[in-house]
């Protein structure tokens, strides 16, 4: 039954024009940025976190008025079932704060494109117009068609390292069991804000705009997760019905940026239970974003 209402809602997604944005699929069983976002650890990676359920504080708040902990985000983290993991950093300050398990490994679900994006924005092949509309196709509409030809085209696999050691993803890995592909990667909270600092530092100043006008332009059903920190904010959110030790069950992420000049890097993830839909999953990262920021909590429309 999960099977069918999974693919049923992938039926939906396509038909309000947001093509292949949950990232479930048939399984193949086969054997520190400097300039503008100062940052502690490897490449901007967050320390390590909490068990589930609890809320730390690591380089001091945000700066007045900005995002910050509070009791109802701890309360709503503790109470959430399954596993969340939040970091905010200001890039302008280097503080950063986290909430809940931002190290907790779960499927990446969409949210690697952002990686993937960055990769080829920086590289020093030149992109064809093709490309380009694919990388807009990508992390607008959240294409997993445009995803696959940029992964294929540009040896995706390879990839992986500069993940890894170049944009501080440092606990990223490919599932066990399956093949190295990018929709069957897993990675935290603390792996996503690292990737986002970096883009918003190292980026040429043309890919970066870039970037951030395709991330604030998250069309369909995607608006929801760090959204949900205000008008100014973008994000690239991921949603995927997966394994991972329990019964198939959601993952519902969102990585990006909110505030003037994107001085805010948020990374959300939600590893759900079985039984939780990515609708509940969605809102509940909404709300954890929200409270953050101190903005009304809303309710979502998808996905």
């Amino acid at each position: 039954m999960e099977r069918w209402v999974a693919g049923f809602a992938a039926v939906l997604l396509l038909a309000v024009g947001v093509a292949g944005c949950g990232d479930d699929e048939p399984r193949t069983t086969v054997g520190v940025p400097a300039g503008a976002a100062p940052v502690s650890g490897p490449a901007g990676s967050a320390p390590a976190g909490p068990a589930s359920g609890s809320a730390t504080a690591t380089g001091g708040s945000a700066a007045s008025g900005g995002p910050r902990r509070s009791d109802g985000l701890d309360r709503l983290i503790a109470a959430a079932p399954g596993t969340i993991g939040l970091v905010v950093r200001d890039t302008v300050t280097g503080s950063a704060w986290q909430a809940g398990d931002p190290a907790h490994a779960a499927w990446t679900a969409s949210t690697i494109k952002v990686a993937i994006a960055t990769s080829l924005l920086e590289s020093d092949v030149t992109l064809t117009g093709g490309d380009r509309d694919n990388l807009r196709k990508m992390l607008v509409n959240s294409d997993n068609d445009a995803t696959d030809a940029l992964w294929e085209k540009y040896d995706g696999v390879d990839l992986i390292p500069t993940f890894r050691q170049r944009y501080g993803m440092t606990t990223l890995k490919v599932v066990d069991g399956y093949r190295p592909y990018w929709r069957h990667l897993q990675c935290s909270a603390s792996d996503l804000a690292a990737v986002m600092t970096y883009a918003l530092a190292k980026l040429p100043a043309a890919d970066r705009t870039q970037l951030v006008g395709w991330l604030k332009a998250a069309a369909g059903v995607q608006q929801w997760g760090v959204q949900a920190a205000g008008s100014d904010a973008g994000h690239k959110p991921g949603w995927a019905f997966k394994p991972e030790g329990n019964p198939d069950h959601w993952v519902v992420h969102s990585v990006g940026f909110a505030g003037p000049g994107e001085r805010y890097v948020v990374a959300v993830t939600y590893d759900q239970p079985k039984g939780r839909s990515a609708k509940q999953g969605a809102q509940t990262i909404s709300d954890v974003v929200s409270l953050a920021f101190g903005r009304p909590q809303r309710a979502v429309t998808g996905p």
